[in-house]
């Protein structure tokens, strides 16, 4: 695989400035803090052109429909879509800065790690979405029943979300979460 940016690159960069001795020690203590932040920033403007683009397609097909849940869904998925896209960005271009083993792994496992946490983000606005829909239907606001029912399924709703999220995180951090995800199942068939 070639590397469009690697330690070797910088050398040289640093070399042609002027700077010949001090060179290979200075970048090899840099390169590692250096290569993560224009991962970074190359990341996070990708992950914003790719959320807007995204967010306009969907958007075309949104319009075409009559009902007004989906605008407001599609609105409130803009921040996990650009967080997500940001990842993806920052997972595809890491083995380009050609860091070190262990920097790699950690920074790869930080990705994954954070990328659950962009995809819970997204579920917990679209469960937030699809309840403000129910509620604001007109049999809903006039039958009191169903507001209180529709309070308890909203938590619930939330709670299995950030169980789920929690147990997959804590697995892409090295965590055993079979015992944890057996309880779940089990807490999930006593409240059946």
């Amino acid at each position: 695989m070639t590397r469009l940016v690697s330690f070797e690159s910088l050398t040289v960069i640093l070399s042609d400035a002027g700077l010949r001795a001090e060179t290979t020690q200075l970048s090899r203590a840099i390169w590692p803090w250096l290569a993560p932040a224009a991962v970074l920033l190359i990341a996070l403007v990708a992950g914003r052109a790719l959320g807007w683009l995204t967010r306009r397609a969907l958007g075309r097909l949104v319009a075409r429909t009559s009902v007004t849940w989906a605008d407001q869904l599609l609105a409130r998925l803009g921040g996990p879509l650009t967080a997500c896209w940001a990842l993806i960005v920052a997972r595809g271009l890491l083995p380009f800065a050609a860091l070190p083993g262990g920097v790699a792994t950690s920074i790869d496992r930080a990705l994954a790690g954070l990328f659950v946490v962009a995809l819970a983000w997204g579920a917990w606005q679209t469960g937030g979405g699809g309840v403000a829909a129910v509620r604001s239907a007109p049999v809903t606001r006039s039958n009191p029943a169903a507001q209180s029912l529709l309070a308890l399924g909203e938590i619930g709703a939330k709670a299995a979300t950030l169980a789920v999220a929690t147990a997959t995180l804590l697995g892409h951090l090295g965590y055993p979460v079979g015992s944890l995800v057996a309880g779940i199942g089990i807490g999930g068939r006593g409240n059946a």
